[in-house]
């Protein structure tokens, strides 16, 4: 199996258990999970291809994924639970991380998949 099939298993995998927890803790704790893409832990600025492949024209950093779980945290998304929260910029060009990218410990595990 290549490295993005496993990447597919595991994201379903977080998925479905995401989905059955917040149905057997329905009423009582909103469960939800992020799968993020390529996050650099570094904040570096990126240029060139390496951005324009984002729609929005950089690299993910940790705060794109703190904003996300702050929000998710807070009443505002009381209406949420059950949800996989994909925040990978869906690349549009390479679906490859260049390898001078520092990959988190989460981007690892999940990378790509989270469009399977």
């Amino acid at each position: 199996m290549t490295f993005q099939g496993k990447v597919i298993v595991i994201t379903g995998g977080a998925q479905g258990i995401g989905k059955c927890i917040a149905e057997c803790f329905a009423g009582r704790v909103r469960v939800n999970s992020i799968s993020p893409g390529w996050i650099d832990t570094s904040f570096r600025k990126y240029d060139g291809p390496d951005a324009a492949q984002h729609f929005a024209g950089r690299v993910g950093n940790p705060m794109d994924i703190a904003n996300m779980v702050l929000y998710l945290a807070s009443d505002k998304a009381g209406f949420i639970t059950g949800e996989n929260i994909c925040i990978d910029m869906h690349l549009r060009r390479s679906r490859q991380v260049p390898r001078r990218a520092t990959r988190g410990a989460l981007q690892s595990k999940v990378a790509r998949g989270c469009e399977a």
